[in-house]
């Protein structure tokens, strides 16, 4: 019932398709160059202004992309805690995955480097500072007189933020650190929970929120995604006037 009609429609628009003398390309506006039509026909024939039978350019709207760095992590630890840091790297794997955190700690250092100076260079330069916090770390005297100190200054100058997560009990509420917000959940100590996971999980969900708010969006995201974007005025104008 509904075929002839829409046969007969179809009909019309190819013929009027291919009487067209005026060639008028589809326009990538990502780019300058006409995009090549189907090779059956000069003309993209979804693209007739129904109307009037003419051939409109396609204008194509950019995708939504977030072109951001991830966040740089520095973990400082006691290498006595050396088990417990790989286990919460495993468990921060999916936020490293998706691209929100670079991660790192000195067991990266190559062979060859200075250590102190990769240290201090990844400390400054990190938006995270995961403060590993056991009875070890705060025995260390590089750990918490250097490291722990640096870490702080930035946390207070507003360069990076610091964030404690207690791995095993010790006494650390009078400490420089005690007045942040300490993970897991009430400061409970990693191994004090019935499962581990399940308190580096805690630690993952929150993490993952301090990252994906407190990093800005690109300007690619500010992008007015119901307005078409052109690459120069003259394919606008040519956009405006068909």
């Amino acid at each position: 019932m509904y075929a002839v009609p829409y046969l007969w429609k179809m009909t019309r628009l190819w013929c009027a398709a291919y009487i067209n003398h005026e060639k008028r390309p589809v326009f990538d506006v990502r780019g300058l160059s006409p995009v090549k039509n189907d090779l059956s026909s000069p003309y993209d024939v979804h693209h007739l202004d129904r109307p009037s039978g003419k051939l409109q350019p396609e204008v194509r709207y950019d995708t939504l992309t977030l072109d951001v760095d991830p966040m740089r992590i520095f973990y400082s630890y006691s290498h006595q805690d050396e088990a417990l840091r790989a286990a919460l790297d495993t468990h921060l794997a999916l936020l490293r995955r998706d691209g929100l955190i670079e991660p790192w700690h000195d067991r990266q250092i190559s062979a060859g480097k200075e250590w102190a100076g990769e240290i201090d260079e990844h400390l400054k330069a990190a938006d995270i500072i995961l403060l590993l916090i056991s009875s070890d770390f705060i025995a260390s005297d590089y750990c918490f007189d250097i490291e722990m100190d640096l870490a702080l200054d930035r946390h207070d100058r507003g360069e990076a933020r610091v964030v404690p997560i207690i791995l095993r009990p010790c006494d650390w509420q009078t400490a420089r650190f005690a007045k942040l917000q300490a993970l897991p959940k009430d400061a409970k100590p990693v191994v004090e929970w019935p499962n581990q996971d399940r308190a580096f999980l805690d630690v993952a969900h929150e993490l993952r929120r301090l990252v994906t708010e407190g990093k800005p969006a690109s300007e690619s995201a500010e992008t007015d995604l119901g307005q078409p974007s052109y690459p120069d005025p003259q394919t606008q104008s040519l956009s405006e006037a068909l």
